[in-house]
């Protein structure tokens, strides 16, 4: 005899589903049965439903009579029983609330949920989520409450200063973040608060100064794959790609997929001018968000198309650029249509616009190697050896490019600047590049 109510429902369903067919049920009994079997589905589900809420209602007296007799807090204990079994909490903050409902002043829940919140508004920021809307602003509110209080309840821990910094950073205040973040500095003896400041720094594009805050983290004991990936995002900030691959690919070997550490892999493999890895890692980056933001995961792919077919794009040019540069008309359509000077030219031009003038440098040269005779080339390493203060070899390969092409004004303007040392507003032959010294 059947007696579970689940086993009912189920046989309901599959004699209306395919009675009719097997057993011969005329078709108006089917949908009967049908009909009933769904009757019996949501009666069933709102019945557990209702059990759940007063399996809710119970555990949340039992919690506050707890709390009454001075015996803590289930629900954070519940939190941290997790945390530390599994190294992860599902549905922590949910937890941290009701822990906040029984005692509001709960140090451990408030300390929890304002340091969750913080980092995970931040890496929805870095995701591209709109900060205004209602959603996000209501978790925000909410989040610089809890860390507030948490100062004001117990002064002495960290934590409320480190996410009170973060949720600052989120608004745009960097100044004011730092100022938490020193403040965290003289309560705590590791030196990994000043990860938080390089990161504020890199909010205000000083990439120098967060640089040097972790040179100085480096020499206080830092260390880890978290620390490896905060220097190889500052040295790719400055230009320094080479470094940067390997203190990323350091920090990937230990943490694995992580979607910041991916996407500073690719951007340093891009910029490297190593377009088929950076592909590899933007496609590890698209696959490693797919459930956080599906969104990002398409634009992501996109990407990664594009990276490949800019790849394949420069190995055409440079492969037939082998024997093309013998045949005169052919080498002039190519240069003008799939130069071999990619994607080292519109590298050069991008790192200008990054103020990575060091690696433009190396970019531009490695495309007066491929194209001497292209003006262009040097009058770009003349511009990226000026922004750099190099001004007597700035000075020839401004007369090299004036050489090949005598009738460019402004070949023969940027000259002038370079002289004068007024170079106020620079611009490329193409208008990509804007930089004011």
């Amino acid at each position: 005899m059947i007696k579970e109510p689940k086993s009912i429902i189920s046989l309901l369903l599959i004699l209306g589903g395919v009675g009719s067919i097997i057993f011969g049920i005329s078709p108006i009994i089917a949908s009967a049965f049908i009909i009933l079997g769904i009757i019996g589905s949501l009666f069933s589900f709102l019945t557990s439903e209702t059990r759940n809420q007063e399996i809710d209602f119970i555990i949340e007296a039992q919690a506050k009579l707890f709390f009454q007799r001075e015996l803590g807090n289930v629900y954070t204990q519940a939190f941290n029983e997790e945390l530390s079994n599994t190294g992860s909490v599902k549905n922590g903050i949910r937890l941290l609330e009701k822990a906040l409902n029984v005692d509001s002043n709960d140090i451990d829940a408030l300390s929890f949920i304002s340091s969750l919140l913080s980092l995970r508004l931040s890496l929805k920021q870095w995701f591209g989520e709109k900060t205004n809307s209602t959603k996000f602003s209501k978790a925000f509110t909410y989040a610089k409450q809890s860390a507030k209080k948490g100062i004001k309840l117990d002064p002495t821990d960290h934590i409320f200063f480190d996410s009170l910094g973060i949720l600052l950073d989120i608004e745009g205040k960097h100044e004011n973040a730092r100022q938490q973040f020193m403040l965290s500095s003289r309560l705590r003896d590791d030196p990994y608060w000043r990860l938080l400041m390089a990161t504020s720094w890199h909010k205000s594009r000083e990439h120098y100064k967060a640089l040097n805050e972790l040179k100085l983290a480096e020499r206080e004991g830092a260390s880890g794959w978290l620390f490896d990936f905060y220097y190889g995002r500052a040295l790719n900030c400055v230009g320094d790609y080479i470094r940067s691959i390997i203190y990323l690919s350091t920090a990937f070997k230990e943490r694995g997929n992580r979607p910041e550490l991916l996407h500073e892999l690719s951007q340093s493999y891009y910029l490297s001018g190593k377009m088929f890895v950076a592909s590899k890692y933007v496609i590890m980056q698209a696959l490693s968000v797919i459930t956080l933001r599906p969104i990002s995961f398409f634009s992501c792919f996109l990407k990664a198309i594009s990276y490949i077919a800019i790849g394949l794009f420069c190995l055409a040019a440079k492969a037939s650029w082998k024997v093309t540069r013998y045949i005169p008309l052919i080498r002039n359509l190519q240069i003008k249509f799939l130069s071999p000077d990619e994607p080292e030219f519109t590298l050069g031009n991008m790192l200008i616009e990054k103020g990575n003038y060091k690696s433009a440098e190396h970019n531009f040269r490695l495309s007066c190697k491929i194209l001497p005779a292209k003006a262009e080339n040097h009058a770009n390493l003349a511009l990226s050896l000026a922004l750099q203060g190099l001004k007597d070899e700035a000075l020839k390969e401004c007369d090299k490019s004036i050489e090949l092409s005598p009738k460019n004004e402004y070949f023969k303007h940027t000259r002038n600047q370079i002289i004068s040392g007024n170079m106020k507003r620079i611009v490329d032959q193409h208008g990509k590049v804007l930089r004011t010294i």
